[in-house]
């Protein structure tokens, strides 16, 4: 799938691409490229799959990329602590 590959490079062109991902994927690739771990309430995480994400970011920077995920899904991003952060709330897709 194009996503995949666009995000396998995504460390050396500094571009994320979604395109109608589940969520679940969209976090474990946030997680790989910023290098934080990003956890779940348990709820959301069952209808994570549900939750798509189409978006594509050039140079992010994490608080805008959790930014525009708030408006997409819903889901609110607490910083935790050091490089931890959870999605909290339910998807409203």
């Amino acid at each position: 799938e194009a996503m995949n590959a666009d995000n396998a490079i995504a460390w050396r062109t500094g571009k994320l691409v979604f395109r109608d991902s589940p969520l679940d994927q969209v976090v474990l690739q946030l997680e790989r490229f910023f290098g934080v771990e990003i956890a779940w309430e348990t709820a959301p995480h069952t209808r994570a799959s549900s939750c798509t994400v189409s978006a594509i970011w050039k140079d992010p920077q994490l608080e805008q990329v959790f930014t525009a995920l708030e408006k997409l899904t819903g889901l609110r991003p607490q910083r935790l602590d050091g490089l931890q952060y959870r999605l909290v709330g339910e998807c409203s897709q």
